[in-house]
């Protein structure tokens, strides 16, 4: 892939007996301890008056490092974009600082790509903050993430590179709000045109790149 730049890292920690898990009912002493955690982190979008794994619309994934949970991701029909019986949302991730760079949310990718097909779903995505320049270079397939073992690197593999930025789409979670998010789909339904029509999204067309112009416009 030529027009992939790989990051060199000199220091690479490779994570051993690492494994995936969907959520159930017998886990929530985990998940509870987990949001602490990711609390502690800095991250409450797994915070009790958000997220109840009993009760989501959707199904909850977990990451194990050894028999740490180290990752959770959450897929949730979307309500945000009005189309919960045709769009879900991969949402409420988090993994703990010492186990970052152990490609945990590519892992839990398949089986919730699985997920969305077996539930009648026709469109998956994720929405990431424009301001984060490194890893929506990740997520438009413009960088890579380093080799850590895997017998096929996650970022190379089908199911992460079927998640394409939407050129022409902006998440914006409060229509008075200036908090605005790129889109990555992945189509599950061959030929399905997705143009969700719903405050949270703003159809302007950006590439990928959205400067103060583009601010301007939108906001």
């Amino acid at each position: 892939m030529s027009n992939v730049e790989t990051d060199i890292i000199t220091e690479i920690t490779v994570f051993n007996n690492i494994s995936v898990k969907e959520y159930t009912p017998a886990d929530r002493d985990l998940v509870e301890k987990f949001r602490m955690l990711a609390a502690r982190e800095g991250n409450e979008a797994l915070a009790s008056n958000k997220y109840d794994p009993d009760t989501v619309d959707g199904q909850t994934w977990m990451t194990f490092v050894e028999d740490e949970l180290a990752s959770i991701s959450v897929l949730e029909r979307s309500h945000y974009t009005g189309d919960p019986t045709i769009a879900g949302r991969i949402c409420r991730y988090h993994i703990l600082k010492k186990f970052r760079h152990s490609n945990a949310g590519f892992r839990m990718l398949p089986m919730q790509v699985q997920w969305a097909k077996d539930n009648g779903l026709k469109v998956l995505y994720w929405t990431h903050n424009v301001d984060n320049k490194a890893l929506n270079a990740l997520y438009q397939h413009k960088k890579t993430m380093p080799f850590r073992g895997e017998s096929v690197p996650y970022f190379m593999t089908d199911t992460y590179q079927a998640f394409k930025l939407q050129p022409d789409m902006i998440f914006r979670v409060s229509p008075k709000g200036d908090f605005l998010q790129y889109v990555y789909a992945n189509i599950l339904e061959d030929g399905y045109c997705w143009r969700p029509q719903a405050d949270t999204i703003v159809y302007y067309i950006h590439n990928g790149t959205i400067d103060e112009s583009v601010r301007a416009a939108v906001l």
